[in-house]
């Protein structure tokens, strides 16, 4: 699910833009599937997501802003199975859009002698949860499992966000310095962007399975809509993983996953404090290791 993201800068130029942006999301997805005959089923289900968000700008010797809220929010989702053949089997999956409009309190603290320059009170933000598309194909010979899928995530719904001020009280919303710092509206241009997937999985015997396998993720915006918030890249993702079962009711798995991002050059990008930047963000990775345990009751 392209929801969650944590981001923190600490550099003073950094920081006056994006000090912290963190959105926690959790998913409760009830399903119902139904078998229409052995080689087709069909299934629907109801998403209800939590969403949890804080941001925080560090504007130096002016001042500082700091908004967070949560909010529940629902969709849906469809999906169907295809199995023409015992070895062979195809899948589709289609997760709705989902806004969240995120409801909580902002403060903003300026340090200069304008009156009522500070803001207190409350804030809300709406931001796009984007639908998916899941195309998946898995094929069986001897003791190999090879698994293909294409995801389809439909990023061009995202246009950016606009922090809303309800409460007219809390400040003086008109003035320049909390429109230039705290109201402007940040712009984004996102396209929609593919997944690719392989996987192959190696049963050695009945208890040993090795596993294997490859994603090669597409950016989503160019240099001049990527965000420190959001610094998106090209990214490929390397994972093993082995699987070993004890007994008919226990299972213990380890995995490794390598996920090597792209360098990316930005420029001439507006921020919500209407400024610009220009630089570049560096080739990264990020190594994962992971272990599971499953009992069957």
């Amino acid at each position: 699910m392209p929801a969650a993201v944590g981001m923190a800068w600490a550099d003073p130029d950094t920081a006056f833009a994006a000090k912290r942006f963190k959105l926690q999301v959790v998913e409760l997805n009830p399903t119902v599937a139904y078998r229409i005959n052995d080689g087709l089923a069909v299934a629907v289900g109801a998403r209800a997501v939590y969403s949890k968000g804080k941001v925080a700008n560090d504007f130096g010797q002016v001042g500082m802003r700091e908004l967070d809220g949560d909010s529940i929010d629902y969709g849906y989702n469809l999906a169907a199975t295809y199995r023409p053949i015992e070895e062979l089997s195809f899948a589709v999956t289609y997760r709705s859009k989902v806004d969240l409009t995120i409801k909580g309190d902002a403060v903003g603290k300026f340090n200069l002698p304008i009156p009522n320059s500070n803001y207190d009170g409350a804030a809300s933000v709406e931001i796009p949860l984007p639908a998916q598309l899941v195309l998946a194909t898995a094929y069986k010979y001897q003791n190999a499992t090879l698994l293909l899928a294409f995801e389809r995530t439909y990023w061009s719904k995202f246009k950016g966000y606009d922090f809303e001020y309800p409460d007219k009280t809390a400040g003086n919303l008109s003035s320049p310095l909390f429109n230039g710092l705290m109201d402007a509206p940040t712009v984004r241009k996102y396209k929609d962007s593919n997944t690719y997937r392989i996987g192959l999985a190696y049963d050695i015997n009945d208890k040993l399975r090795f596993m294997g396998g490859f994603v090669y993720d597409e950016d989503v915006s160019d240099g001049k809509n990527t965000s420190l918030e959001l610094p998106n890249t090209i990214s490929k993702a390397y994972s093993f993983g082995v699987n070993y079962k004890i007994s008919e009711q226990f299972e213990v798995a380890l995995g490794y996953v390598y996920q090597d991002r792209k360098a990316k050059r930005i420029s001439d990008i507006p921020n919500s404090t209407t400024t610009v930047m220009n630089g570049e963000f560096g080739r990264g990775s990020i190594q994962i290791v992971g272990t599971s345990f499953k009992y069957n009751f």
